[in-house]
């Protein structure tokens, strides 16, 4: 049967397996991917796991569409909960929200091993995911932007390495888009320079928090002014 093919949003998150890894894709939904990888032969092994049994059911029957039963295994969990530490070297969680990602990371503590890969697609709220990483002693490997269906996403490669991140806020809202100069790029960072500005009204004109916020905002924009 022919294999089918991914998407810009899922393929950016199959381009940071590492060749051979066994890999848990959480929120999985239809197991495309998983299935894609196995079938590839870039993975040796892979976890589908979902938090609903209805998507779980859906990845269970692909599953056997493609006869890769024997590769790969599926789950009904609750983020990381039935999936024990030596079963996975990659771990992908795609398609939720900055703080469902963190929370589900947050509570795999053996996810704070150098040996793991984070691949995240956040759906939102990308600055607080890389905050959250920065803060827990993980370094963002690297980051791709990839436009689908008329919507931009950030895929990040993550790992442990022990460091907190000295960081500022341009970091955490521009992150590896300040050195790209494309228009997905130029997208994202107008984007958020309005969650900058909408957040700034929080706060009264002379709190720093407010001037932080404005800084950063108009920071970006002179770095769009640039491209």
């Amino acid at each position: 049967m022919r294999i089918f093919d991914l998407g810009e949003r899922l393929g950016a998150c199959a381009s940071y397996v590492r060749e051979g890894a066994r890999v848990a894709d959480i929120g999985t939904d239809h197991a495309f991917l998983p299935i894609w990888l196995v079938k590839k032969g870039i993975c040796s092994a892979a976890i589908a796991s979902d938090i609903n049994e209805l998507p779980a059911k859906k990845a269970a029957d692909n599953v056997e569409k493609y006869k890769v039963g024997d590769k790969v295994k599926v789950f009904t969990s609750d983020g990381l909960e039935k999936i024990a530490p030596n079963e996975v070297d990659d771990v992908i969680i795609a398609g939720m929200g900055a703080e469902v990602i963190t929370d589900i990371i947050e509570r795999a503590k053996w996810l704070c091993d150098g040996k793991y890969r984070l691949i995240l697609q956040p759906m939102s709220r990308v600055e607080h995911l890389r905050k959250y990483l920065f803060d827990n002693g993980f370094e963002i490997l690297d980051e791709k932007i990839v436009c689908e269906g008329g919507r931009v996403y950030i895929v990040a490669c993550a790992q442990y390495v022990g460091e907190t991140k000295n960081y500022t806020t341009f970091d955490i809202y521009a992150g590896s888009l300040a050195d790209k100069k494309d228009k997905n790029s130029e997208f994202l960072l107008k984007k958020q320079i309005k969650v900058l500005q909408n957040k700034a009204k929080a706060f009264g004109e002379d709190d720093p928090e407010y001037k932080d916020l404005i800084e950063t905002a108009d920071r970006i924009r002179n770095l769009l002014d640039e491209k």
